[in-house]
């Protein structure tokens, strides 16, 4: 029973992959046009799949999700995308990774995505390159959740704070989601 806990625990202590070190290294505080400019895409999608698998060498866990592209919000991407996400589960052993992002099976999502140097695509800016997309059942409507607050807290870099509570009006400022239209326009503008 300890063999296995110690096992685990093992797990955290492991230095990680290259793909690791280069998706912790993401700024997190780049701001909404760096994170697009630094994308390969961006999509909305559905999480079809995720699968963890152990790495060549099972020093790490990895997983495998699978995003059915519903529409390229820029760039462009396969119908069918499979990122590469640090960190999972498999049977008792868990390996979590800091600031990255979860993906639940049959969730939509904005995600931006980027090529690793391994070829591999993987999600960036971390946890923040990831955005749950929520559909109102009644009315159908679609929101960003988050979409406002990545707006917010990535742009202050690029505003003086004074100047951007001028520039964002209303329940848009203190909300932290955002319409998909809305979350689209303000992309596109970037």
């Amino acid at each position: 029973m300890y063999r296995n806990l110690f096992r685990a625990l093992g797990l955290c202590l492991v230095v990680l992959l290259p793909l690791d070190a280069q998706a912790q290294s993401s700024d997190i505080r780049l701001s909404v046009k760096q994170l697009k400019d630094t994308s390969e895409s961006v999509v909305l999608a559905r999480t079809v799949k995720t699968e963890s698998f152990w790495n060549d060498d099972r020093s790490a866990i990895l997983t495998r999700v699978t995003l059915q592209v519903e529409e390229s919000l820029s760039g462009s991407a396969a119908g069918e995308t499979v990122v590469i996400v640090p960190g999972g589960q498999i049977g008792p052993y868990i390996h979590e990774v800091s600031d990255m992002p979860e993906f639940v099976t049959g969730e939509d999502a904005v995600v931006f995505l980027e090529r690793h140097s391994s070829g591999l695509t993987v999600v960036n800016g971390g946890a923040r390159g990831k955005l749950e997309v929520k559909t109102d059942a009644v009315s159908r409507a679609r929101e960003v959740v988050g979409g406002a607050a990545l707006f917010d807290q990535l742009e202050a870099s690029e505003t003086d704070a004074s100047e951007a509570d001028t520039h964002v009006e209303g329940p848009v400022r203190s909300a932290k989601s955002l319409s998909l239209d809305e979350f689209k326009r303000r992309l596109l503008q970037r």
